[in-house]
């Protein structure tokens, strides 16, 4: 059961490009169902997810229609795309650990493929985040140092990967990694707090249904003359509350008229 869900949401993550939003629902799901699920059959379904990944990072491709070869390989690449996105997003969220991070990491930049470089600048912005943290200090400047010595000696690499490797040094530099996880925990802070926000309007629909439903049975229970009833009442009190009003006025306007009839103009 949990491997068909776990293959469910890895197709829908990779085959629909969906990964940035199939990785927050896995977060909130794991985090709303963590007191109830006990921490093995969490720390299983990461395993199955993890397996499920690792199968689609060292997928090959393979050609099974000779006619439409430049087809298949699109969407391999997309597929490796999709993949590395997805693993990216898990890492940023923190379902899986910034360890898997640096492995897949290590692995693109040890064979460094134009397909491989290209999925190097498509993970660091996603998992960069994490990766960036002072406590990964250590193992992120290694893979920068490989990031520039690719830069500087694979010749044969395009022109436009190597300015994308260079984006990514000019990142790091700049610190805009820290600052994208700084942006990410303030939008955070905002959508809980629009969360709050609807919660309380729930509550003040519930209320109000909740009332209509009282009178709804008051009514049948007592006719609608309650409603004629309360609203006389009404009307008494306002009629009071007006004729009290006008009462403590009417001093007020005796003093007025006594002061302009002994005043010396009069």
């Amino acid at each position: 059961m949990q491997q068909a869900w776990v293959d469910i949401l890895y197709e829908q993550a990779v085959e629909r490009g969906i990964y940035n939003t199939i990785g927050n629902l896995l977060k909130e799901q794991l985090d709303e169902n963590e007191s109830q699920l006990e921490d093995t059959v969490i720390a299983e379904i990461k395993k199955k997810l993890l397996t499920t990944c690792q199968k689609g990072f060292t997928e090959e491709f393979k050609v099974t229609d000779s006619s439409k070869t430049l087809e298949e390989e699109y969407q391999y690449q997309r597929r490796r795309c999709n993949n590395v996105l997805f693993i990216g997003k898990l890492v940023s969220c923190l379902v899986v650990d910034a360890s898997i991070g640096f492995k897949i990491l290590d692995m693109l930049l040890s064979n460094p493929t134009e397909l491989n470089v290209k999925l190097v600048t498509l993970f660091l912005p996603v998992a960069g985040t994490i990766l960036a943290r002072m406590k990964h200090k250590k193992q992120l400047d290694e893979c920068f140092e490989k990031i520039k010595n690719i830069v500087n000696k694979e010749a044969s690499l395009p022109k436009n990967l190597k300015f994308d490797l260079l984006s990514m040094i000019d990142l790091r530099e700049k610190h805009e990694f820290i600052n994208i996880d700084k942006g990410l925990i303030t939008l955070q802070k905002e959508l809980s707090h629009l969360k709050e926000l609807e919660a309380k309007d729930q509550k003040i629909n519930e209320l109000e249904n909740l009332l209509t439903e009282w009178d709804k049975w008051y009514e049948d229970e007592y006719g609608t003359e309650w409603k004629q009833g309360h609203q006389d009442l009404k009307v008494n009190q306002d009629t009071s509350n007006n004729k009290q009003q006008n009462k403590d006025r009417q001093p007020q306007q005796s003093n007025r008229q006594q002061v302009q009839h002994n005043s010396p103009n009069k």
